[in-house]
């Protein structure tokens, strides 16, 4: 029998070579945690839902939305307490921390801002938990990790 020629002969060639190839074994890659997953639960949760707006940082690093903190009761002069809860921000209706400037403005102060990675610009998301007069200020870097995964 005659050896194949031209076309032919390469194609056993190729033929040959791939079944000398060891048969690559699947990399075991290990599913990565999901934002959600690393999130710490808040201490506490409103039982009747949240309401949610999105708002940009001024320069001065005041945020507002004028419908959530209308459905929390906030007037400008309110006097209100945050704290930081791991990447979130916590803001409620508090003597001791800061006040709704005369324009109804949230002001993070630069600490906040330092601690969740702020700047003038950033989005944030806010969460209003009507019944427990909760504000929760979230970097939107966390909403595009949600998206994302």
């Amino acid at each position: 029998m005659a050896s194949p020629s031209g076309l032919a002969s390469v194609k056993q060639r190729e033929r040959l070579v791939a079944a000398l190839r060891p048969v690559p074994t699947a990399a075991v890659v290990a599913p990565q945690p999901s934002l959600l997953a690393e999130l710490r639960p808040l201490p506490i949760t409103p039982s009747a839902g949240w309401l949610h707006g999105f708002a940009r940082l001024d320069v001065g690093g005041r945020v507002r939305d004028a419908q959530l903190f209308t459905a929390l009761g906030w007037e400008p002069g309110r006097e209100l307490a945050v704290e930081l809860s791991g990447e979130r921000a916590l803001v409620r209706s508090e003597a001791g921390g800061g006040r709704l400037d005369p324009r109804g403005r949230l002001s993070l102060s630069e600490t906040v801002r330092n601690a969740l990675a702020l700047g003038a610009g950033d989005g944030v998301l806010l969460s209003a938990g009507i019944e427990a007069g909760l504000l929760v200020v979230t970097p939107a870097r966390c909403c595009d990790a949600v998206v994302s995964a």
